[in-house]
């Protein structure tokens, strides 16, 4: 079971960083995605369906070929969806696009996460929890 993590840090670092990523995700820790994936083909039929959102552009997978982003935009903002491996990623520059992330997470049965395994709430705030127990972390298998 996860647990909070009394370290705080704040949005604008995590938003600062133009690497960080957010995952949507099924599985109670991002790493392990496949798990419980949101299938390639169900993604693809939720973005048909969400006028929101439009395909826009490509991204070239090693392994799985040419994928199409999605694309989220409203007002000046944008956040790029790419789906890879049982989850949708993207890189939200701003708290509006966190939120849209997490209501995309809503309807798909998911969550979001960050990199350092903090989840996101429909406020677009995070809540650092803690990494699994080592038996349960997937790169030490």
């Amino acid at each position: 079971m996860l647990g909070i993590i009394a370290e705080s840090q704040t949005h604008d670092k995590i938003l600062s960083n133009m690497g960080y990523e957010l995952h949507i995700t099924r599985a109670p820790f991002w790493m392990r995605s496949q798990e419980t994936p949101i299938t390639h083909a169900e993604w693809q039929a939720y973005v048909d369906g969400n006028p929101e959102l439009i395909w826009e552009g490509w991204t070239d997978w090693k392994t799985l070929g040419r994928i199409p982003t999605a694309v989220w935009r409203s007002g000046s903002l944008e956040v790029h969806f790419h789906w890879y491996e049982g989850e949708v990623t993207a890189r939200p520059a701003s708290r509006e696009g966190i939120q849209k992330m997490v209501a995309l997470a809503e309807a798909l049965g998911a969550q979001v996460f960050g990199d350092e395994n903090e989840r996101y709430g429909p406020d677009g705030e995070a809540v650092f929890e803690e990494w699994p127990e080592m038996s349960d972390d997937p790169t030490t298998s």
